[in-house]
């Protein structure tokens, strides 16, 4: 997913509340993948705060609007969601039933819906 939202020119962010987030991203080997980390070395409040989500666009340079956020959590879609991003769940629709779309998993997210395209 990260190869191919890279190959379409569609920036990337991760936004953590984990203090350990870019060791982790660099650990498995996936760091120069993201744009912008923003994680809680960068921004205190917790989600659902959506202060994660607004740094994260102010740092790729997008509209909040224009952003879609994958997120696995209630916290995390509660602010998304507040910060006025799109929201993909990924798990259980029950727990996130305040996303935008819901998938069981990454590869069926439906792409082409939120970007106008296939990310591949």
């Amino acid at each position: 997913m990260l190869t191919g939202l890279r190959r379409q020119g569609i920036p990337i962010a991760l936004a953590s509340a984990s203090k350990n987030a870019r060791s982790i991203l660099r650990s498995t080997g996936i760091e120069a993948a993201f744009d912008a980390i923003i994680d809680g070395t960068v921004v205190t409040a917790a989600k659902p705060d959506p202060a994660v989500f607004l740094e994260a666009v102010r740092r790729l340079g997008v509209e909040p609007q224009d952003a879609v956020v994958i997120e696995d959590a209630a916290a995390g879609i509660e602010g998304a969601r507040a910060a006025g991003c799109t929201v993909v769940g990924i798990g259980d629709p029950r727990i996130l039933a305040g996303a935008d779309v819901v998938a069981p998993d990454l590869p069926q997210v439906p792409w082409a819906e939120l970007f106008g395209r296939e990310i591949v």
